[in-house]
């Protein structure tokens, strides 16, 4: 986490130095966008066909890669060809990510990249927790979908 806290913090500085957010939830949105960047970034460097990872024994499973992002589960290591799987199901639930509804990526960004509650999400999207649960689960239902299709 580190390295990602890392290099999206310095690209997120690098970019504050032409773009000014006026609202809270603009600089969010522009921070979630470095974090993801940085992910992608970080999955190829490791996972890529030259990356460290694809030649040593580390990680989550591929089955349960998308569940285990969302839900925190921790898993057993996986051979070195399904940590290679494991980066493109990587690359394509952020491009998932990137074809949801503004609405419903506002949530994934927030509660998923900035770990905020529903409560601390509903404050800074000024709606009401209750349509952040509905949001939250919309947004996982399609992403699940996006996954499972591809």
């Amino acid at each position: 986490t580190d390295d990602v806290l890392d290099g999206a913090v310095i690209s997120l500085r690098s970019s504050l130095r032409s773009a000014r957010p006026a609202t809270v939830n603009e600089f969010l949105r522009l921070a979630a966008f470095h974090i993801l960047r940085e992910l992608t970034r970080l999955a190829r460097e490791y996972y890529g066909p030259r990356g460290w990872a694809t030649r040593h024994v580390v990680g989550p499973t591929t089955e349960s890669w998308f569940n285990a992002a969302f839900e925190g589960e921790s898993e057993d290591e996986g051979s070195p060809s399904q940590i290679a799987s494991q980066h493109e199901n990587v690359e394509r639930l952020h491009e998932a990510v990137g074809t949801l509804d503004e609405d419903l990526r506002e949530v994934v960004d927030l509660m998923w990249l900035h770990g905020l509650k529903q409560n601390e999400t509903a404050e800074i999207l000024g709606v009401t927790p209750k349509t952040i649960r509905r949001r939250w689960v919309r947004a996982r239902l399609r992403l699940q979908h996006a996954m499972s299709s591809g």
